[in-house]
């Protein structure tokens, strides 16, 4: 059976959790739209239209 990577990922929040885990793993760099998988970038197009958009709203979460 084949699953669609990040299925999990339903709404902002959990895109926003998953990215802030991602970050924790990599401390204390700071996360880099390279640092993430393909995937993960089609989400957070997909919730913020962009990278730049997703770090300027960082700090709300």
């Amino acid at each position: 059976m084949l699953t669609e990577p990040h299925q999990d990922i339903t709404s902002k929040l959990l895109l926003n959790i998953r990215l802030m885990k991602l970050e924790s793993f990599i401390y204390p760099r700071k996360l880099e739209e390279e640092d993430i998988d393909e995937d993960l970038h089609n989400l957070v197009t997909k919730y913020y239209s962009t990278w730049d958009n997703f770090i300027k709203t960082k700090h709300e979460f």
